[in-house]
């Protein structure tokens, strides 16, 4: 009887959930009163770094134990290991399935993660979508998916810095090129490997650096430079041998035999090629394994060896319909077309029910505003009613205001009058003292002029008597003058003070004099100084109070 790689497939099912079925009674046994949660998330861990078959259990342990306590977050966490397990299985359209259902489950779920984990489980299932389709060769939709990942990690890292790190970018701009090169979009292939370049300078990621150099080599084939490419196939193989990646290495035995079929050396393309069919077989890289033996196909066509071509050529077929068979392929857009479908229909429900929504709004605004304007009508009643005594009062008020604003008025006429007399009474005081001083000046000079004829020895009580008549006159001038000054212009000394705190005494008494509108000679009569001292101390205080020649000293103190 004849086994079909379904009948081998259902067995790998049915072996895993015994061996799930086995853990779960296991755990309940071992850990029955551990938290759950904490053994949901040691099962994920363990999955994302066991083997094909243990990342299965592990992941559908974690999956069957989310549903029991209903978790929505560990629900889609489980689904996404599911996935990875399936994928690292080479299972591609299982992997599918359980990536669509874990986005489903992350859009229907109520609980989100934090912000920058719910985006960056997205990015993981997007991506994952993505590398299903492009195994499967539905390269449109891998596309589709790549550029999902790629827009909301640029749009995650602007608003939240750092949200992901460069590794991952890194790997979907690689896969991103990668599928470019296969839809023979080279130039948009090499532009996506620059960028890989670039940040694989900070990453430093072996890996990555031996799929860069056997893709840039695959470029250069299509551009028919031939002569560079074997260099860089060899150093990729190099890379992957040392990191032990047999099924990198494999991909790169199959480049390697496709450049000496090109250039028409059949030995060396079969040994490669044949290579790479025995380390893919044994390491389970399939799709290389294919893809030997339709290159093999076609090197024994060519060199007339039509036997070994047709052995190639069945074992390619068993390969094809064991990898991708017929009826999974008008299937495989299912998911992502049911997965659409899905979120149109819950769209519509929530289109519905906004606007159910709205009309409830639109039907309790209603209400409102019928009762608000009978509110009106009452407050408007209300306001008539009162309206009267409002205005009366109104009245009395302004009749009120006209009565405080004539005794304001007559307050301030009374305090203008006062002002203008004590104005009258310091100018007459001031014109006084200039006439005292110019006295005291003129005596002194005279007492002066009699020196001499005194005798020698009262010269000198003489001589202290003008200087006495100098001093005593100068202070009791000042300070009777200041008195006055400050009794009629109060706040002058304290704005001249706030704005300009550096001035001198004498500048101050000079600015005073100047603000009652005293001539120079008026000043130096006071103050027993020179009418050219006055001028030059004018000009000082002119640039203290940082005045132009245009500007006028006097006004300028006058508006103090």
């Amino acid at each position: 009887m004849k086994i079909t790689n379904k009948d081998i497939h259902h067995r790998g099912l049915l072996r895993i959930w015994l061996l799930t079925i086995s853990l779960i009674v296991l755990s309940l046994f071992v850990r029955g009163g551990e938290d759950p949660v904490l053994s949901i998330v040691r099962n994920i861990k363990m999955a994302q770094r066991g083997s094909p078959d243990s990342s299965l259990v592990y992941a559908n342990l974690a999956y069957q134990s989310s549903l029991l306590i209903e978790n929505d977050t560990l629900i889609a966490k489980s689904l996404s290991a599911l996935a990875n397990a399936y994928y690292s299985a080479g299972n591609s359209v299982l992997a599918l399935d359980y990536f669509f259902k874990s986005l489903q489950s992350i859009e229907d779920s109520k609980v989100y993660p934090e912000r920058g984990r719910l985006e960056s489980l997205q990015v993981h299932l997007y991506s994952g979508i993505g590398a299903c389709y492009f195994d499967l060769k539905m390269k449109e939709l891998a596309l589709k998916y790549f550029e999902k990942s790629l827009s909301l990690i640029n749009e995650t890292n602007r608003s939240i810095p750092g949200s992901f790190s460069n590794h991952v970018e890194m790997i979907i701009l690689y896969n991103t090129g990668s599928l470019y090169l296969q839809m023979n979009q080279f130039n948009k292939s090499e532009e996506f490997f620059k960028k890989v370049e670039k940040l694989n300078r900070i990453v430093k990621d072996s890996s990555t650096m031996a799929g860069l150099l056997s893709n840039n080599g695959l470029i250069l084939k299509e551009r028919g430079e031939l002569d560079k490419i074997l260099p860089l196939f060899m150093q990729s193989k190099a890379i992957w041998e040392a990191l032990g990646s047999s099924k990198g290495a494999v991909t790169v035995y199959n480049n390697i035999g496709e450049y000496y079929m090109i250039i028409g050396n059949e030995d060396e393309a079969v040994f490669w090629f044949k290579k790479a069919i025995s380390i893919g077989t044994e390491c389970g890289a399939m799709r290389s394994v294919q893809l030997a033996t339709d290159f093999l196909t076609k090197v024994y066509v060519k060199t007339g060896n039509f036997k070994d071509a047709f052995l190639m050529q069945q074992l390619n077929g068993k390969l094809a319909d064991s990898i991708f068979n017929s009826e999974s392929v008008t299937n495989l857009s299912k998911f992502a077309i049911q997965y659409e479908f899905d979120k149109q229909i819950k769209q519509q429900e929530s289109i519905q029910q906004e606007a159910l929504k709205e009309q409830k709004q639109k039907k309790l605004f209603y209400l409102l505003l019928a009762a608000l304007f009978f509110l009106l009508f009452i407050i408007l009643g209300l306001f008539l009613l009162n309206q009267r005594s409002k205005t009366q009062n109104a009245q009395l008020r302004r009749d009120q205001l006209d009565l405080e604003s004539r005794n304001l008025r007559l307050e301030k006429e009374k305090l203008q009058l006062e002002l203008e007399s004590k104005s009258k009474e310091l100018a007459t005081n001031v014109m006084y003292l200039v006439q005292k001083n110019e006295y005291i000046t003129d005596l002194a000079q005279k007492l002066a002029s009699y020196r001499k004829q005194w005798p020698e020895t009262e010269v000198q009580i003489l001589d202290q008597l003008i200087r006495d008549l100098h001093s005593n006159t100068n202070d009791k001038v000042w300070k009777e003058f200041e008195l006055r000054f400050q009794d009629v212009h109060q706040d002058f000394y304290n704005r001249l003070n706030a704005r300009f705190p550096d001035l001198s005494p004498n500048e101050k008494k000079l600015a005073a004099f100047l603000r009652l509108n005293m001539t120079s000679k008026d000043i130096s009569a006071i103050t027993f100084q020179s009418p050219e001292s006055i001028k030059i101390a004018r000009s000082r205080l002119r640039k203290k109070l940082g005045l132009i020649q245009e500007d006028n000293l006097i006004s300028f103190l006058d508006s103090i």
